[in-house]
Parts: structure tokens; sequence; C-alpha cells
């Protein structure tokens, strides 16, 4: 074999390696992606956070406008 061919035959050994590298990491990113999916989907919706906070709002509302009236349910002047 000719010192060209050999060159071209060590480039390619290299290209084949850095391939199979290549299509590991791929793997790896996708086992990574399916995990960060899984934990997106379990992530709570913009309706439950809004809801949320306008019960909380509703709530402390109710609790301050009535003070008075829950202060003497429980006769605490």
């Amino acid at each position: 074999m000719d010192p060209w061919q050999q060159t071209v035959e060590s480039r390619l050994g290299e290209l084949r390696t850095d391939i199979r590298e290549l299509r590991s990491d791929v793997g790896a990113i996708k086992v990574d992606l399916t995990a960060v999916k899984v934990r997106v989907d379990h992530l709570p919706t913009k309706s439950f956070i809004v809801t949320a906070l306008l019960g909380s709002l509703g709530a402390f509302s109710a609790i301050t406008v009535f003070a008075g009236q829950i202060r003497a349910l429980f006769g605490v002047h």
C-alpha cells in the first residue's frame, strides 16, 4: 500500500471512531431528553397556578375583611 492509501485508511479509521462516539452521544442525549420530558409533563399548568393564586388572594382578602368577626367568634379582642 502506498503512503497516500495509508493516510486515507488512517483518516477513515478516525472518522469511523468519531461516528461511533457521535452515535453514543446522541443516544445519551435522547435518554436525557426523555427524562426532561417526563419532568416537564409533571409541572403544574398555567391554569392551576392562576387558580391557586386567585384562591389564595381570595382567602387572604376574606380573612382581612372579616378579621373583626373572626376575632369575635374566637373571643379574642
